[in-house]
């Protein structure tokens, strides 16, 4: 074996004339084919934006979008909070831990909304 396939980890055969490879080693040395790119991954950012932007525009134009105010936004905390808290609870009555509740943290009354609070 000359020094040439040596280093490229290459063995000859007997004639020395080309490579003998296994399967696997001549499948790793085709590139793989190159794809085009489609849809928006062509487009530029700033068109991407555009477009994005006037779906939203629309959504809202037809009443499927929703813009929280401030007063939704505290209401939507408050009710995670307690549903979190219910959650420490349960896990606390189970496992008997008082390890998952921060210090000076009470436990939320029995009575409460239970689930993951989405909406029916």
């Amino acid at each position: 074996m000359d020094n040439a396939s040596a280093v490229n980890g290459l063995q000859s055969n007997e004639t020395g004339t080309s490579p003998k490879l296994t399967p696997a080693e001549a499948e790793a040395l085709i590139p793989p084919p190159t794809r085009a790119k489609r849809g928006f991954a062509v487009l530029s950012p700033e068109k991407k934006r555009e477009i994005a932007s006037m779906g939203g525009k629309a959504a809202h134009e037809h009443g499927r979008a929703h813009r929280f105010t401030s007063e939704e936004a505290r209401a939507a905390g408050k009710k995670r909070h307690q549903l979190r808290m219910l959650a420490v609870a349960a896990a606390k009555a189970t496992d008997g831990s008082a390890a998952d509740t921060a210090v000076g943290q009470d436990a939320p009354p029995a009575s409460g909304v239970a689930g993951n609070g989405a909406k029916r």
